[in-house]
């Protein structure tokens, strides 16, 4: 009896999910970067701008000012939006690694 690969590749999708989600009350935020990465977000959100410059490239802002825009916590927002696109690139690395060790 062959299970359907795609049931699998989801099944671990939602097992990582339920697994982060779970563990998300006991992450820490210290980083200095990440606070100001974050208020960088809030701010574009409240007032959006092209960014021109800067250290960091502003497609995260963007990623993160949207986010902020959805559900309005520094805290929890980002973890979550960072949660979810981790677990969702386990499809293209899937599909990626069956392409190249597929015989």
């Amino acid at each position: 009896m062959k299970i359907n690969e795609n049931i699998i590749l989801f099944s671990i999708f939602l097992f990582t999910l339920i697994v982060k989600i779970f563990l998300l009350p006991y992450t820490h935020i210290v980083d200095c970067d990440a606070v100001s990465r974050i208020f960088i977000s809030q701010q574009w959100y409240e007032n959006p701008y092209w960014i021109t410059n800067g250290v960091w490239l502003p497609f995260h802002f963007y990623l993160n000012g949207f986010a902020l825009w959805i559900y309005n916590d520094r805290g929890v927002t980002p973890a979550l939006l960072n949660i979810l696109l981790s677990c969702l690139s386990i499809f293209p690395f899937y599909h990626f690694v069956k392409k190249e060790f597929q015989s």
